[in-house]
């Protein structure tokens, strides 16, 4: 591995990828309004041609749901829909694919034992528009999963005997649909839902629960809908929050007054059992009929559970559209005074690291010197990608170091639009 400093980022990892030979594939185009240049009229119909490495590119339009078995990659564009139940199942260990650019109704990633990316896709499904269930390793980024149904039976997104990753991503629950008799109430969707031992590592995510419906009880004698929690944890799971916001949904409000209540607001996150970590993250409770004191309980803990915010949780992170010869932001925040590296490669691997929190998650090629983490406590650089055709992914993880500890971030995968 060679390391070098922060003056020769650019050329160094620009040359390092360029240097590797690129992956053979072949592109097919969709589009539902068939047409020169274009080879299916579904994102189904390209897949049951497509081979593994080959890119599906998906023009903007109304699509059909579709099922993705191998490690053919699928890339979209700003006015894809794709309505109904997709799903990625089966995918090998050892294999990679990745989602990106999508509008979905619903997706659901199973029984995947390679690694499974998700970048820049919206999910409006109603319950659980994202399901994560008996994977190796899910990394998203930049997902947004935010509905206008008032639905509120279990969980937006469920991760479920799963490592996932979730960067830059929202999640809401659904608002509850209110009351209007007497003294019956709703509680509102929970956001994100963790069960069955799975790991999930937040970074730069916000988390929110429903907020509760409001009364509607004209003659003043109802109750407000409680605000839904943001996160829940249980069946021996474990979270890892670094520089996100994890908050309960507001409580209803009581439009009548009388002797109506308004609703409680949700919790930040509760945990049944097991051991979770975070830095930089802020719990808080959702707010009584939206607007006053007091607000919900911004951490449960029970049957044992434990929470660690006393260990510096590096952070790594990505803006701007990556295009080809154009630049990239890339960012590591941790504590100041560390010394902070980037690693980039061609390759995701999941690797424990002795002594980190989170594991190798990326075949290392090149190794970058970033010096000594300021005051502000974050390094932010531009990285000029090469000209690499669309598709292309980069791979990159930060670290931050201490006398006799490692600190691996979650990591990203920049994919060339």
């Amino acid at each position: 591995m060679r390391t070098m400093t922060v003056t020769s980022v650019r050329a160094s990892l620009v040359l390092a990828l360029c240097a590797a030979p690129l992956t053979a594939q072949t592109t097919w185009v969709v589009d539902d309004t068939p047409g020169p240049g274009v080879d299916f009229p579904s994102i189904s119909a390209a897949l049951a041609i497509a081979g593994p490495f080959d890119l599906v590119d998906v023009r903007p339009g109304s699509y059909g749901p579709f099922t993705l078995q191998r490690a053919t990659r699928i890339i979209g564009a700003p006015g894809v829909n794709v309505s109904g139940t997709s799903t990625v199942q089966g995918l090998g260990a050892g294999t990679w694919t990745f989602i990106a650019d999508l509008a979905l109704e619903q997706l659901i990633v199973v029984n995947a034992q390679g690694t499974v990316i998700l970048d820049g896709l919206a999910l409006s499904g109603q319950l659980e528009a994202l399901r994560i269930s008996n994977c190796s390793d899910v990394r998203a980024n930049r997902v947004q999963a935010i509905s206008a149904s008032t639905d509120n039976q279990g969980a937006h997104v469920l991760i479920s005997g799963s490592r996932a990753q979730l960067v830059h991503c929202e999640i809401v629950g659904n608002t509850s649909a209110g009351s209007n008799s007497g003294s019956f109430f709703n509680t509102a969707q929970v956001g994100l839902a963790i069960e069955g031992g799975a790991f999930v590592a937040l970074d730069s995510c916000t988390i929110r629960g429903g907020r509760g419906g409001d009364d509607t009880n004209l003659f003043g004698t109802g109750q407000a809908d409680v605000g839904g929690d943001a996160c829940v944890v249980f069946g021996g799971g474990s979270l890892h929050c670094v520089e996100s916001v994890v908050r309960g949904g507001d409580g209803g409000y009581s439009q009548f007054g009388g002797s109506s209540q308004d609703g409680a607001g949700g919790r930040g996150v509760i945990a049944e059992g097991g051991q979770h970590r975070a830095w930089n993250t802020t719990f808080q409770g959702g707010a009584r009929g939206g607007v006053s004191l007091p607000y919900g309980q911004a951490i449960v803990l029970q049957n044992g559970a434990t929470l660690d915010e006393s260990r510096d949780l590096p952070s790594l992170t990505t803006s701007g559209t990556p295009l080809p010869s154009s630049p990239v932001s890339i960012t590591l925040r941790a504590q100041a005074g560390a010394n902070v590296h980037l690693f980039a490669a061609r390759l995701p691997v999941v690797v424990p690291s002795a002594g980190s929190s989170l594991p190798q998650l990326i075949d290392v090629g090149r190794s970058v010197s970033l010096g000594i983490a300021p005051a502000a406590g974050s390094v932010s650089l531009p990285l000029t990608l090469g000209p690499w055709p669309r598709g292309t992914v980069l791979f990159l993880q930060g670290a931050r170091t201490t006398p006799g500890n490692v600190e691996l971030t979650s990591a990203a995968a920049v994919i060339v639009r």
